[in-house]
């Protein structure tokens, strides 16, 4: 049963989001933060596969009340226009990397990232808070108030010195 399962999904810039519920998930597509092509993995599965291949969610997100949660939220709540704005004055200021971007160039950058990857020129980031326990003062703690929120080269040679041994060079490979 899809109801008790356990999801993951793939951010747009390859990063692990997770873990959630179906009813998490619902909440994500309902406010555009998830997609058919999603990459998604849950319990039991064998691999990442697009959130439009999972056996049963399109009854999950395609009933009524799904529905037009997601339409409110496109038409009224948080309008396309809108957010296109928003995106556009966020890149002004330099808190975005691009402006908004139009179909062809979404796919085209998705052509490039993945010939990239495959050419090792890019890397997949790995989510060390999918592994690492935030609770206790254990080494998710410590990495986080080395990180910050966002992380830099600078702390990251404190970060190596600190940890040393495995888990210095497990950092590092990631």
């Amino acid at each position: 049963m899809i109801y008790n399962k356990i999801f993951w999904y793939r951010d747009r810039s390859g990063l692990p989001r997770g873990p959630m519920t179906v009813d998490v998930l619902k909440r994500c597509w309902v406010n555009g933060i998830v997609d058919e092509n999603t990459l998604m993995w849950g319990n039991g599965q064998g691999d990442w596969v697009p959130l439009r291949n999972l056996r049963g969610m399109a009854e999950v997100l395609h009933n009524p009340m799904i529905v037009f949660l997601k339409w409110v939220n496109e038409k009224v709540a948080y309008p396309k226009e809108e957010r296109r704005a928003n995106r556009q004055r966020l890149f002004e200021q330099g808190k975005a990397r691009r402006p908004v971007m139009d179909k062809e160039e979404v796919r085209d950058w998705r052509r490039t990232r993945t010939a990239n990857l495959i050419e090792g020129k890019e890397h997949m980031m790995l989510s060390l808070s999918l592994a690492l326990p935030l609770r206790g003062g254990g080494l998710g703690e410590r990495l986080t108030g080395m990180l910050g929120r966002r992380g830099n080269k600078a702390k990251q040679g404190s970060m190596e010195q600190e940890l040393g041994g495995e888990e210095g060079a497990g950092v590092r490979s990631a």
